[in-house]
């Protein structure tokens, strides 16, 4: 979890909130287990009077990871002090299958971070599910870990990615970059590896950044 340098007020907040706060109400059945859940609109429905009433606010913001889309949940207070989670949602797939996989992640991150509890306790049974309501696959042969790369090659590798990465300007096609390269990246040394990763996020905020910019000045207009 990330925090703003203090938490004093929003701690504060967050307690007074969480008193008066209800569990929502199961209004959704998981058809392979028989367990009922309380859906994100139900949740949301709960929560959301309660702490804006204390003066937090909820967003919850995909990006990108090394592994695929990850869901971050903030809540921050009036004050400016805020406190976050990352939520892994998914690998790379259909539209349809993150939007899922996104939805289920909302849902755990936003019960979590607000202290509710969105779904029977099913003692770890839902687990075995993929999203609610699809069974999973098959499990697959577990692969032998990649064989790391001597310190020239995985220089040269290193190269390559970079020299990838930098053309890469939008959201999309950083989503594409980091499948084309997700198993070289798994064979560099630590510290090769570190700087690729410590590359993606800069380009990656440099891509938010013209995004938010140029949501502005359209908004100027």
């Amino acid at each position: 979890m990330n925090t703003s340098e203090t938490i004093n007020e929003i701690a504060a907040a967050l307690s007074k909130a969480q008193g008066e706060v209800k569990n929502p109400l199961f209004n959704r059945v998981n058809p392979h287990f028989k367990s009922k859940y309380a859906d994100l609109g139900e949740v949301l429905s709960v929560v959301r009077p309660s702490l804006s009433k204390h003066g937090i606010a909820l967003m919850q913001m995909t990006g990108f990871g090394d592994n695929g889309i990850v869901l971050h949940t903030r809540l921050t207070h009036s004050s400016g002090q805020w406190i976050e989670s990352t939520y892994p949602v998914s690998n790379l797939g259909t539209h349809q299958a993150m939007g899922a996989a996104l939805t289920y992640a909302k849902r755990q991150a936003l019960s979590a971070i607000v202290g509710v509890a969105g779904e029977d306790d099913t003692d770890g049974e839902d687990a075995k599910e993929s999203v609610e309501g699809v069974k999973p696959q098959a499990k697959k042969p577990v692969n032998k870990a990649p064989q790391a790369l001597t310190p020239d090659k995985s220089a040269a590798a290193l190269a390559d990615m970079m020299a990838d990465l930098i053309t890469v300007d939008s959201k999309i096609g950083l989503q594409q970059w980091a499948s084309k390269w997700r198993e070289i990246k798994a064979t560099l040394t630590p510290t090769d590896s570190g700087l690729i990763t410590e590359a993606f996020y800069k380009v990656q905020a440099e891509i938010n950044d013209a995004v938010n910019s140029a949501a502005l000045e359209g908004s100027a207009a």
